[in-house]
């Protein structure tokens, strides 16, 4: 008496990215690497690569974790199952405040932009901006955190701040001259 044994094929998992980074807020596509009869992605806590909370089936989800996160994927490939992890680094993104000392001045005077912000700044680059910060002109050589200007009209300025993670955030200020 004979009996023959079917082997199937474990899936070989890997997830696509294998590793990431994005800034809080933002998103990142994650995939797997091959097309399996079944999918489950779980969002785990912390960092160990153990199925948390299941978040959905597919091969594809998109993800923006508000901190560092563990993505688990589970592949079933004909009752036979593979498991692969990612772990998503969140940067911290900055919120940036900019003030004008003083901040209305007389034709001719001048005025100092300055800023703070939330998570460190490691570069910057001050502009001249229209009133609702969606276009914007380089201030020459302003790349310091505070730059001096002498506006002729009402003026809206804007820094743009990058951290040492990558993280890019706006502020602004509005000058006015006195009448």
């Amino acid at each position: 008496v004979c009996a023959q044994l079917q082997i199937r094929k474990k899936p070989d998992l890997s997830i696509i990215p294998a590793s990431g980074t994005i800034c809080a807020y933002d998103s990142i596509l994650l995939s797997a690497n091959n097309n399996y009869s079944f999918y489950s992605w779980y969002e785990d806590v912390g960092t160990n690569c153990i199925a948390g909370n299941y978040i959905n089936s597919g091969n594809t989800i998109k993800v923006a974790p508000l901190t560092t996160t563990t993505y688990t994927l589970i592949a079933d490939s004909l009752g036979c199952k593979d498991t692969a992890c990612v772990t998503i680094t969140v940067n911290p993104k900055p919120v940036i405040t900019v003030s004008a000392t003083p901040s209305t001045i007389c034709q001719g005077a001048s005025s100092t932009l300055s800023y703070t912000s939330t998570v460190a700044i490691t570069s910057q680059q001050w502009y001249v901006s229209n009133a609702g910060c969606t276009s914007f002109t380089a201030i020459a050589g302003a790349t310091g955190t505070t730059t001096v200007v002498t506006p002729n009209a009402t003026t809206t300025y804007a820094v743009i701040g990058t951290t040492a993670g990558g993280c890019i955030e706006i502020g602004s200020a509005t000058g006015r001259e006195r009448a």
